[in-house]
Protein backbone atom coordinates (compact mmCIF):
# COMPACT_ATOMS: atom_id res chain seq x y z
CA UNK A 1 0.00 0.00 0.00
CA UNK A 2 0.84 3.34 -1.02
CA UNK A 3 0.08 7.34 0.45
CA UNK A 4 -0.58 9.70 -2.04
CA UNK A 5 -1.63 13.18 -1.92
CA UNK A 6 -5.03 14.04 -3.06
CA UNK A 7 -3.91 16.61 -5.83
CA UNK A 8 -1.32 14.01 -7.09
CA UNK A 9 -4.15 12.00 -8.48
CA UNK A 10 -5.98 12.83 -11.34
CA UNK A 11 -8.19 9.55 -11.34
CA UNK A 12 -10.06 7.88 -14.55
CA UNK A 13 -11.98 5.09 -14.28
CA UNK A 14 -10.19 2.00 -16.18
CA UNK A 15 -12.80 1.41 -19.41
CA UNK A 16 -14.04 -1.90 -18.38
CA UNK A 17 -15.12 -0.40 -15.26
CA UNK A 18 -16.78 2.49 -16.78
CA UNK A 19 -18.27 -0.40 -18.67
CA UNK A 20 -19.53 -2.55 -16.22
CA UNK A 21 -20.97 0.84 -13.83
CA UNK A 22 -22.67 2.47 -16.64
CA UNK A 23 -25.64 2.08 -15.61
CA UNK A 24 -25.13 3.16 -12.05
CA UNK A 25 -28.18 4.61 -10.30
CA UNK A 26 -27.24 7.04 -7.56
CA UNK A 27 -29.69 8.66 -5.33
CA UNK A 28 -28.53 11.85 -4.15
CA UNK A 29 -30.94 14.57 -4.02
CA UNK A 30 -28.13 17.11 -3.75
CA UNK A 31 -24.77 16.47 -2.28
CA UNK A 32 -23.84 16.83 1.52
CA UNK A 33 -22.55 19.97 2.63
CA UNK A 34 -18.58 18.51 3.50
CA UNK A 35 -17.63 21.75 4.50
CA UNK A 36 -18.29 22.11 7.94
CA UNK A 37 -15.62 19.08 8.47
CA UNK A 38 -12.78 20.11 10.48
CA UNK A 39 -9.24 19.79 9.11
CA UNK A 40 -8.63 16.82 11.19
CA UNK A 41 -11.78 15.29 10.61
CA UNK A 42 -11.54 15.17 6.80
CA UNK A 43 -7.74 14.19 7.48
CA UNK A 44 -9.00 11.00 9.63
CA UNK A 45 -11.62 10.09 6.92
CA UNK A 46 -9.04 10.15 3.91
CA UNK A 47 -6.57 7.85 5.81
CA UNK A 48 -9.07 5.33 6.15
CA UNK A 49 -9.53 5.04 2.24
CA UNK A 50 -8.27 2.59 -0.06
CA UNK A 51 -8.46 3.20 -3.42
CA UNK A 52 -7.46 0.62 -5.68
CA UNK A 53 -5.61 1.84 -8.97
CA UNK A 54 -3.96 0.90 -12.28
CA UNK A 55 -1.07 2.45 -13.31
CA UNK A 56 -0.81 2.70 -16.98
CA UNK A 57 1.54 4.91 -19.19
CA UNK A 58 2.07 7.47 -16.31
CA UNK A 59 -1.84 7.77 -15.94
CA UNK A 60 -4.06 6.23 -12.77
CA UNK A 61 -6.95 4.43 -13.36
CA UNK A 62 -9.60 3.69 -11.01
CA UNK A 63 -10.41 -0.39 -10.78
CA UNK A 64 -14.01 0.59 -8.87
CA UNK A 65 -15.64 3.95 -8.89
CA UNK A 66 -15.30 5.90 -4.86
CA UNK A 67 -18.04 7.88 -4.64
CA UNK A 68 -17.24 8.53 -0.87
CA UNK A 69 -12.95 9.91 -2.44
CA UNK A 70 -14.50 11.50 -4.98
CA UNK A 71 -17.46 13.89 -3.01
CA UNK A 72 -14.30 14.11 -0.01
CA UNK A 73 -11.85 15.37 -2.30
CA UNK A 74 -13.65 18.11 -3.27
CA UNK A 75 -13.13 19.47 0.22
CA UNK A 76 -11.01 22.57 -0.32
CA UNK A 77 -8.61 21.57 2.33
CA UNK A 78 -8.43 17.85 1.00
CA UNK A 79 -5.73 18.73 -1.89
CA UNK A 80 -2.57 18.50 0.93
CA UNK A 81 -4.15 15.12 2.42
CA UNK A 82 -3.20 11.40 1.47
CA UNK A 83 -5.16 8.60 0.55
CA UNK A 84 -4.14 5.27 0.26
CA UNK A 85 -3.41 3.26 -2.59
CA UNK A 86 -3.27 0.12 -4.03
CA UNK A 87 -1.44 -0.13 -7.46
CA UNK A 88 -2.39 -3.40 -9.04
CA UNK A 89 0.01 -4.77 -11.48
CA UNK A 90 -1.98 -7.01 -13.31
CA UNK A 91 -0.27 -9.26 -16.05
CA UNK A 92 -3.42 -9.44 -18.78
CA UNK A 93 -6.92 -8.85 -19.40
CA UNK A 94 -8.04 -11.64 -17.21
CA UNK A 95 -6.61 -10.65 -14.22
CA UNK A 96 -7.54 -6.61 -14.82
CA UNK A 97 -11.49 -8.53 -14.76
CA UNK A 98 -10.93 -10.60 -11.79
CA UNK A 99 -10.20 -7.48 -10.01
CA UNK A 100 -13.32 -6.00 -11.28
CA UNK A 101 -15.22 -8.69 -10.56
CA UNK A 102 -14.10 -8.75 -6.62
CA UNK A 103 -14.09 -4.72 -6.18
CA UNK A 104 -17.61 -4.71 -7.86
CA UNK A 105 -19.82 -7.18 -6.97
CA UNK A 106 -17.96 -9.39 -4.12
CA UNK A 107 -17.08 -6.32 -1.94
CA UNK A 108 -20.72 -4.54 -2.53
CA UNK A 109 -22.28 -8.29 -2.01
CA UNK A 110 -20.27 -8.26 1.53
CA UNK A 111 -20.43 -4.65 2.42
CA UNK A 112 -24.21 -4.72 1.95
CA UNK A 113 -24.62 -6.54 5.06
CA UNK A 114 -22.99 -4.44 7.55
CA UNK A 115 -24.73 -0.62 6.29
CA UNK A 116 -25.12 1.03 9.07
CA UNK A 117 -28.86 2.00 10.14
CA UNK A 118 -29.65 5.67 10.97
CA UNK A 119 -31.16 4.29 14.18
CA UNK A 120 -27.91 2.66 15.19
CA UNK A 121 -25.91 6.02 14.16
CA UNK A 122 -28.55 8.03 16.72
CA UNK A 123 -28.38 5.50 19.42
CA UNK A 124 -23.95 5.84 19.15
CA UNK A 125 -24.24 9.43 19.68
CA UNK A 126 -26.05 9.27 22.47
CA UNK A 127 -23.68 6.99 23.81
CA UNK A 128 -21.20 9.35 23.54
CA UNK A 129 -22.92 12.54 24.70
CA UNK A 130 -23.46 10.26 27.56
CA UNK A 131 -19.25 9.50 27.60
CA UNK A 132 -18.74 13.78 28.30
CA UNK A 133 -17.98 14.45 24.75
CA UNK A 134 -20.02 15.96 22.14
CA UNK A 135 -20.58 14.24 19.16
CA UNK A 136 -21.73 15.52 16.15
CA UNK A 137 -24.84 16.85 16.13
CA UNK A 138 -27.64 15.46 14.38
CA UNK A 139 -28.39 18.51 12.47
CA UNK A 140 -24.91 17.81 10.65
CA UNK A 141 -25.13 14.20 10.13
CA UNK A 142 -28.30 14.74 8.84
CA UNK A 143 -26.86 16.95 6.18
CA UNK A 144 -23.96 14.15 5.65
CA UNK A 145 -26.48 11.40 5.12
CA UNK A 146 -29.22 13.69 2.83
CA UNK A 147 -31.59 12.82 5.10
CA UNK A 148 -34.51 14.66 7.66
CA UNK A 149 -32.71 14.43 11.50
CA UNK A 150 -35.97 12.92 12.17
CA UNK A 151 -34.74 9.87 10.42
CA UNK A 152 -31.99 8.86 12.82
CA UNK A 153 -34.95 8.55 15.96
CA UNK A 154 -36.46 5.39 13.62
Amino acid sequence: MKKLKVNQLNLTLHSKTLECTLNDLIDLKLLPEIDSLSFDQLDLLLKNIVLNILMLDGLYYLMSPDYYFSLLSEHPLAKNLYVNVIIHKPEDDNEILEIIDTLLLVKPSLMYLFNTPLSTIHARSCQLNKMKRKATSLTKLARFANKSKSAFRK
